[in-house]
């Protein structure tokens, strides 16, 4: 099962009673066995490099809800603290999509210009605060020579597209490597892990994901290919690149340098 489609485990839904179970622990406000009303849960913002197998966008966060005390007090309070009403089972509930991502000037990987002069490209982008009502936070982090720096809109010229943007409206992109090409991907959440059957894992060793590779099983080795090589028993993963074409050709790139001891550059 992918991350899109997991299916939560949650003590109830809005408008469902539940009991707080704090397992020894003092939480502000409320009292372990108290009943609890869940009003709503939390929002979380994904972003297009996320790598986590989640599409970009705005989805409902089950891990914490916000709820209302008999007094009429609300706390937000972690869903793993909060049990079924007496009577009541567990609720499964699929992940939920509330909207698409709010459109901005510049995407992840864009290269841009901050106003004196230099340049560096979008790392992240804090979606959070783009939709805050009058929020005057800088919401990109900028990757400069050797360090990060969060900068306002007001403070970048774009430069030129990243490959995230290119990618979402059809462009031509460009990589260095096979290696550079997979890493984007995988950090885009555009390619599905491969499981080793033979462990009912999601790692391999070293030279099973090398067999893997070889078979056509999967398409790259996720990890630090200089310590597995030199590890047997280091563990690593073992993915397929969602589009065929891309991934038959990083395959068959990565297999020429492992036939050259040639690398990638992860």
């Amino acid at each position: 099962m992918s991350n899109i489609d997991r299916i939560f485990k949650l003590p109830g839904i809005i408008g469902d009673d539940v009991v707080l179970d704090l397992k020894d622990r003092k939480i502000k406000g409320v009292s372990d066995g108290e009943t609890v009303t869940i009003l709503r849960f939390l929002e979380l913002h994904e972003g297009r490099t996320v790598g986590i197998g989640i599409p970009p966008g705005l989805w409902t966060n089950y891990a914490w809800a916000i709820v209302r005390d008999a007094r009429g007090t609300e706390h937000e309070i972690s869903t793993y603290d909060l049990l079924p009403a007496p009577g009541r089972d567990m609720v499964l509930v699929p992940r939920e999509l509330i909207r698409e991502l709010p459109d901005t000037p510049f995407w992840e990987d864009d290269v841009v210009e901050v106003f004196d002069g230099r340049r560096g490209y979008i790392s992240t982008i804090d979606y959070l605060e783009v939709e805050k009502p009058g929020s005057d936070r800088p919401v990109y982090q900028v990757r400069l020579s050797g360090y990060s720096e969060n900068l306002h809109r007001r403070s970048l010229d774009l430069v030129e597209r990243g490959n995230v943007w290119k990618f979402y409206h059809g462009e031509e992109m460009e990589f260095e490597s096979a290696a550079d090409e997979a890493s984007f991907y995988h950090r885009i959440s555009h390619v599905t892990s491969v499981t080793n059957t033979a462990q009912g894992t999601s790692t391999f060793p070293w030279e099973q994901a090398v067999e893997a590779l070889r078979n056509g099983e999967a398409d790259m080795i996720w990890h630090n290919w200089a310590v597995a090589m030199s590890d047997p028993g280091y563990a690593v993963s073992c993915y397929t690149i969602d589009d065929p074409e891309v991934g038959e050709r990083c395959r068959l790139e990565f297999l020429d340098q492992l036939d050259s001891d040639a690398m990638p550059a992860y």
